[in-house]
């Protein structure tokens, strides 16, 4: 990537650390390298200065493993959460002050004035990686931090031997910073019987909740620190402790939606757009949790606390796969029953379905005379849309107008019902404004809105606030699609 010059960063906060280390060698993940010395970071961004005297910044994710690490070293005490745990008026900042502050930390909106997230590779602690810090903003203030310990998505699997000690570790060091005992765990049930554990700790004015979970098989899948304010103004200590796990619920019961109340929801735009408001963001990263993510925003829009750690655990979510197609509607659908919600398949590309689509295409390639699409016993589905000319394919998708018309229907009902619905996409066939994360293969998003009057799909993917809304033509989208969904309360019909 080209380095961006300092004067760029001029409105950043700068934060003080100790002397730069000697110039050396910094290698970027593109294979090109600069002989500097650090200098200091800029929330996400690394300044380094060459001999001549020149600053350049450049993002941290873009340097090499190795030279991340040698960053976080330098930069540790900047990034490390001990001093915001210790502050007695973390619950009492603007949300703009706290921001100002957490902009030295990478944390970024991910949904304007109500969550900001970080992954800086540098955050800490007790001197261990926090892999994403989530911030929940409510009433201007700070509501809650969570701080990912571990997850499966981001750290990569653990075996439970690993796994045991690490949590004990954590335990041990929040027992110290509370100097008093713990509450008992308290152990919940989710959706399928997946186990979630919790203890509590209290020292005021905090209180701080460490959840955890290990599946069925005995894979550790996270832990995860909720830190928000202590109930009342009393001490803390072992009894305050106990009372804020019995106090906790990791199942809120949410409130009873009604249809009026979700159609309130919907906004009619002067433009001919049907919008629904208030969906909220969640910022998946870079691994393949979207399934996950769009699962984790359906079920906070209708109130149930859920996220995509949780769903990927259930849906067997990995970060170098992500979630098939048949594991999020297997996974969907237990959820959904456990939460009191119904799942509905609207479009689902079936084996029989992608061998008519062949059938089809290779009847269009022939008199074309362009190759066929040849498969075997399996079907590798990336490779079929991304191997066949695609004029060609999106003459064939788009040769039934019912079927368009079928699904365009379907997305206005359920938009103006107030119900987001879940959008399976095949990425890399056409144009995406702004550019995306991740450029092929098998995605999931959110549909969000409708514009009848120019046949537009509006719709969200789960990588913050630049990607909140945006739209594509009818066709377009009918010829990406792979699957179309929907997660709803019991009682809307």
């Amino acid at each position: 990537m080209k380095p961006i010059p300092i004067s760029f960063l001029a409105g950043l906060c700068l934060l003080a650390f100790a002397r730069p280390a000697d110039a050396r060698l910094w290698t970027l993940q593109n294979g090109q390298s600069l002989d500097a010395e650090f200098s200091e970071c800029q929330g996400n961004m690394v300044i380094l200065e060459n001999a001549g005297g020149r600053r350049v910044g450049i993002p941290i994710a873009t340097f090499s493993p190795a030279d991340q690490n040698a960053i976080c070293e330098q930069a540790a005490e900047a990034f490390a959460l001990d001093a915001w745990r210790a502050a007695d008026n973390l619950w009492t900042l603007s949300a703009t002050v706290f921001m100002e502050r957490g902009t030295r930390l990478g944390l970024e909106w991910v949904d304007e004035n109500t969550t900001a997230r970080s992954q800086h590779p540098c955050l800490r602690l007790d001197g261990r990686r926090v892999w994403e810090l989530l911030v929940h903003f409510e009433n201007d203030r700070a509501g809650h931090l969570i701080a990912s310990l571990y997850n499966r998505g981001d750290s990569g699997r653990i075996s439970l031997a690993e796994f045991k000690p690490l949590l004990n570790s954590i335990q041990e060091d929040l027992t110290r910073w509370a100097g008093s005992v713990p509450s008992p765990v308290r152990e919940s049930r989710g959706p399928a019987q997946t186990r979630l554990f919790a203890r509590a700790w209290v020292r005021q004015p905090h209180q701080a909740i460490l959840q955890w979970s290990v599946s069925t098989d005995g894979t550790p899948e996270f832990i995860r620190l909720r830190l928000s304010p202590a109930s009342g103004g009393g001490p803390g200590g072992t009894a305050a402790a106990t009372t804020a796990i019995l106090g906790s619920s990791t199942r809120p019961q949410a409130p009873m939606l009604t249809s009026m109340a979700l159609r309130a929801r919907v906004r009619s735009e002067p433009g001919g757009d049907l919008l629904i408001a208030d969906v909220p963001m969640v910022d998946q990263g870079q691994k393949g949790y979207c399934a996950a993510a769009v699962t984790e925003r359906v079920l906070r829009y209708f109130g149930r606390d859920f996220d995509q750690h949780q769903v990927a655990q259930m849906a067997g979510s990995t970060a170098e796969g992500g979630t098939s197609s048949e594991d999020l509607v297997t996974a969907a659908s237990r959820i959904a029953r456990n939460l009191d919600l119904n799942f509905r398949k609207l479009v689902y590309m079936d084996v029989a379905k992608y061998l008519e689509l062949i059938e089809n295409y290779n009847r269009a390639a022939r008199r074309k005379k362009l190759p066929p699409f040849v498969h075997g016993q399996m079907i590798d589905v990336n490779s079929m849309y991304h191997e066949m000319d695609f004029a060609t394919f999106r003459e064939v998708r788009t040769a039934r107008p019912t079927e368009i018309r079928r699904f365009f229907t379907n997305v206005q009902d359920y938009v103006r019902m107030g119900i987001p619905l879940i959008w399976g996409v095949e990425l890399g066939l056409v144009a995406e404004n702004p550019e995306l994360p991740q450029t092929a293969g098998g995605h999931m998003r959110l549909i969000i809105g409708a514009n009848p009057r120019t046949n537009e799909i509006l719709y969200s993917d789960s990588w913050g606030s630049a990607h909140a809304l945006k739209r594509m033509g009818l066709d377009d989208a009918w010829t990406i699609t792979t699957g179309l969904y929907v997660m709803m309360p019991r009682n809307i019909r």
